[in-house]
C-alpha cells in the first residue's frame, strides 16, 4: 500500500513540483521517522502512515530542512521504502540549502564516496563538510581531520580533530587519543580537549538529545 500524495510545492522553483506516492511496508525505518518529532521537541503521532503525511505537511507548508532530511534519508536507502536517490538527493540538498547541518554531513559524505550512483567529488564533499562545521557539526570537524590527514597535512587534521573532541564528538576525541600516542600533538592539547570532552557531554546531556543523537547517528552511519 502506498501513501496517495499528489501535494504542490506553495515554494520557488528550486523546490520538488510533486512528491509522488510514498510506498512503505511493515519494515520501514521507524527510527529514522522518529527522528522527526525528537528534533522539534514534539511528540510523534501514532503509525508510520501518520507519521510520513507529518514530514510530507512541513515539508511542504513549512519548508522544514528537518522532514526533508529524515524523508531523504528514507528515499536514499531501501529502507521499507523503495528506494529513489533522485529525490533524495533533491530533498537532502533542499535541507542543506536551508543550512541543515546533519544535511550538509550526510550530503558531503555521499559525494566523498561515489554513492548511490552519484559521481564522486571530493571537492564538492569538502565544500559540504566546511559548511556543516561551520553550522555546528562536530562529525564533520572529525571527518575533516581524516581528509587533512590523508592528504599529508598532520597539522591542521590534528587541529580539526581537537576542535571535534572539544565539541564533544566521540571519534575526534578517539582520534585525538591516537595522535597523542603517536606524538602528533601534546600533552596540554590532549589534556585541554579531553576537559572541553567531558563538559560539553555534560551541558548537553538530556534524554530527548540522548534520543536524537541515536537516531542521527544510526543514519549518519549507515552503510
Amino acid at each position: 500500500e502506498g501513501i496517495p500524495t499528489k501535494r504542490k510545492s506553495q515554494s520557488d522553483g528550486n523546490e520538488m513540483n510533486e512528491i509522488e506516492e510514498i510506498e512503505v511496508d511493515e519494515d520501514i525505518n521507524t527510527e529514522r521517522l522518529s527522528m522527526c518529532c525528537v528534533l522539534c521537541n514534539s511528540e510523534a503521532p501514532a503509525g508510520v502512515d501518520n507519521i510520513l503525511n507529518l514530514l510530507l505537511q512541513r515539508i511542504e507548508e513549512e519548508q522544514d530542512p528537518n522532514a526533508m532530511y529524515i524523508l531523504s534519508g528514507l528515499y536514499w536507502d531501501e529502507n521499507g521504502m523503495k528506494s529513489n536517490p533522485k529525490k533524495a538527493l533533491e530533498l537532502c540538498t533542499r535541507a542543506v540549502e536551508a543550512d541543515h547541518a546533519e544535511a550538509c554531513h550526510e550530503l558531503a559524505l555521499i559525494y566523498c564516496e561515489g554513492k548511490y550512483g552519484i559521481a564522486q567529488d571530493l571537492d564538492k564533499g569538502k565544500m559540504l563538510l566546511f559548511k556543516a562545521a561551520r553550522l555546528g557539526s562536530a562529525v564533520s570537524l572529525n571527518a575533516l581531520g581524516g581528509l587533512m590527514i590523508q592528504e599529508g597535512n598532520v597539522q591542521l587534521g590534528t587541529r580539526y580533530w581537537l576542535l571535534g573532541a572539544s565539541n564533544g564528538e566521540e571519534f575526534a576525541l578517539h582520534n585525538v587519543k591516537k595522535a597523542f600516542e603517536g606524538k602528533a600533538i601534546s600533552k596540554e592539547d590532549y589534556a585541554s580537549a579531553l576537559r572541553a570532552y567531558q563538559t560539553a557531554h555534560g551541558a548537553t546531556r538530556s534524554p530527548r538529545r540522548d534520543e536524537m543523537e541515536k537516531a542521527v547517528a544510526a543514519m549518519a552511519n549507515r552503510n
